[in-house]
């Protein structure tokens, strides 16, 4: 399995401890200080199926042996996601599955908003930019993004 812009590791460190010694993880992402709290945290939780590689996703040279290939608010950040998401495709064995998670727009997460308007009170408003389909948490905040 290949956790794709896997951060902190903490995605991968759940799915290596569910898959055990049956499974291997690889959890892939371009900011090592992320990754030294990742290898840390599997050291201490024992997992022996479980490596962090240093790379960016986009354009690492990946050989098709992974079954399954995930990203947790990993894709959003890429800034060329045709580019990204070929990549984490060309990782998989044939008939593997390709799955990410992302942030749907700001309304559907409140607990992003609440701090806005609790500075509202108290502040007057500055002029916001229009959103942009550019690397950041709400790229993918509808279907058609």
């Amino acid at each position: 399995m290949l956790d794709a812009g896997c951060g902190w590791g903490e995605t991968a460190i759940e799915i290596a401890q569910r898959v055990g010694t049956s499974g291997s993880v690889v959890g892939i992402d371009c900011c090592g200080a992320f990754l030294d709290t990742a290898r840390a945290d599997a050291r201490a939780a024992g997992l022996a199926n479980l490596t962090f590689v240093e790379a960016d996703v986009q354009t690492y040279a990946f050989e098709p042996v992974y079954d399954f290939c995930f990203s947790r608010f990993g894709t959003q950040f890429f800034e060329n996601p045709v580019a990204g998401l070929r990549n984490m495709r060309s990782a998989l064995r044939p008939g593997g599955t390709m799955t990410m998670i992302v942030w749907r727009g700001r309304a559907d997460n409140p607990w992003l908003t609440l701090s806005k308007e609790v500075v509202l009170r108290y502040l007057p408003p500055v002029k916001e930019r229009a959103a942009t389909c550019g690397p950041g948490p709400f790229r993918w905040r509808t279907p058609r993004s």
